[in-house]
């Protein structure tokens, strides 16, 4: 219904120009502060900008330095993108926004019932272009989204990395460059044809032959070894790398970083998409659970928490229902062949601050929920989570779930 409702606004936004991200976080804006479909007065749409353009390097370097300076920053947008949003640029030439009294607002009609699904398609469309958009940028600056590498061996009979065709695949970066391997910050060497030395900042051992041995055995990069590759994708200021072939499934209580949770199943990694904790994508669900909620925003602060040694209890969005389509799936995921795939983390970041890993608890089953607006679903893990495991405070599971 929304689709057919607001389907010109929709199609309007997914081909709309973009030579900076302003229009979109712009949006995106509006929406996190639940002003959208309506009207928001500028300098709270300047504060909800900027913070959607700290979300990576790539944004706020989008904007610039005017990113700290408010009255600068609300100069800009109604410059652009407001201007361009309220006069119709890049659509067709149908303003679909307003401006006036420096208060930005919708002018879509929308019946009340439609508000929740027609936000859910526009943020879906704008964190999408966004995504395009940053990877293109990062294209014309010299490093490709994607770089996929065939293990070989020097010499040496040592395993390298051997870089596809620089020039059939533009944006191979040269030299030194940071990457993220099994969640540690290393630099890896770039030369004309392979990667063949990486190594921590200030140490000179070459740590690759361990690594790419770990990856895939004693005899990696041999003469006789089946197809071995690795998989470096940008994220943020560095590449993560991955391997790609065998055995390389998701290990049950094993620590992942967020990045390299969508790989485990062959599911692309955008940043934008995967800052959230809950991922649909295609036939795979997941549920990236953080237990300590002190410091998150009061909408974020969901009843997620382990009833017993196997039964999760997870809270969905507040504005998912049990009959929307996310609820229906949720209760269907088996009947539809979704999995759904548990993470949990007792906090969002270690004593050093940085982003703490995910534990992975295994491939849950839908076992009953309650309520609506927000969802309160219990899951099923497949195994027992260990007895001494840390997510537990103070007190040991109860032997059944709570009703």
């Amino acid at each position: 219904q929304a689709l057919d409702r607001t389907g010109a606004f929709f199609e309007s936004l997914d081909i709309t120009p973009m030579t900076k991200s302003y229009k979109m976080l712009l949006l995106l804006g509006m929406i996190a502060r639940g002003r959208f479909p309506g009207q928001i007065e500028l300098g709270e749409l300047t504060a909800a900008f900027a913070q959607q353009a700290r979300r990576s390097t790539w944004l706020r370097d989008d904007v610039g330095e005017r990113i700290d300076n408010p009255d600068g920053l609300a100069r800009l947008l109604v410059e652009n993108p407001i201007r361009a949003w309220q006069g119709g640029a890049g659509t067709g030439g149908t303003p679909y926004f307003a401006f006036h009294d420096q208060v930005f607002e919708t002018r879509i009609e929308v019946p009340p019932n439609l508000h929740d699904a027609v936000t859910t398609l526009t943020r879906e469309i704008c964190e999408w272009r966004l995504a395009q958009y940053v990877e293109r940028l990062q294209g014309e600056r010299g490093h490709a989204a994607r770089i996929l590498c065939n293990v070989s061996h020097n010499s040496s009979g040592n395993p390298i990395l051997f870089l596809p065709d620089r020039g059939r695949h533009p944006g191979i970066p040269e030299g030194w460059t940071p990457i993220v391997v099994d969640g540690d910050r290393y630099e890896a060497n770039f030369v004309k044809i392979a990667i063949n030395v990486v190594r921590q900042e200030g140490i000179e051992e070459n740590v690759l032959p361990t690594i790419l041995r770990r990856w895939f055995g004693a005899e990696a990069g041999a003469s006789g070894q089946p197809a071995q590759q690795a998989l470096f994708e940008l994220a943020s200021e560095a590449y993560h790398a991955r391997p790609l072939g065998g055995d390389l499934g998701p290990a049950l209580w094993a620590e992942y970083q967020r990045a390299q949770i969508p790989g485990l199943w062959g599911v692309r990694y955008l940043e934008n998409l995967w800052r959230q904790g809950f991922i649909w994508e295609g036939s795979h669900m997941f549920l990236l659970v953080t237990l300590d909620k002190e410091g998150m925003q009061a909408a974020h602060q969901y009843a997620d928490r382990f009833l017993s040694a196997d039964h999760f209890q997870w809270q969905s969005q507040n504005r998912t229902a049990q009959d929307s389509k996310v609820g229906r799936a949720l209760k269907d995921h088996e009947r539809l062949g979704i999995q759904v795939h548990l993470f949990v983390r007792r906090s969002a970041k270690t004593q050093r601050s940085k982003a703490a890993p995910f534990v992975y608890c295994g491939d849950v089953s839908f076992d009953g929920w309650e309520g609506d607006k927000p969802i309160t679903v219990r899951w099923k893990l497949p195994v027992p989570i260990p007895a001494d495991s840390s997510f537990f405070v103070s007190a040991p599971p109860e032997s059944q779930p709570k009703p």
